[in-house]
């Protein structure tokens, strides 16, 4: 692999990573809204949807799953789309 082609290589990771780092924190950032909504309804006396928790612990653990699971998804994604592109450039 040339030099040209490992630099490149390492940016994509590096995008990969900031790829990750956002949607993280977007649905990390949803997670928060859905609990402070969730409250919000608890104390005006509104129950949650059935299946679903008022409680801070279970609402930001749930979310934390789907945004682990997202941000990874995103992530491979991109930087198997960007490594896919530099293997077919080096050719």
């Amino acid at each position: 692999m040339t030099r040209r082609a490992r630099l490149l290589v390492v940016l994509w990771l590096i995008v990969g990573g900031i790829v990750w780092l956002g949607v993280h924190d977007y649905v990390q950032t949803r997670g928060h809204k859905e609990y402070l909504y969730r409250s919000a309804e608890a104390r005006l006396g509104i129950e949650p949807p059935p299946g679903k928790s008022a409680d801070l612990r279970e609402v930001l653990a749930v979310e934390g799953r789907h945004a682990w699971v997202q941000a990874t998804g995103w992530a491979l994604f991109l930087v198997a789309c960007g490594w896919g592109t530099v293997a077919i450039m080096r050719r």
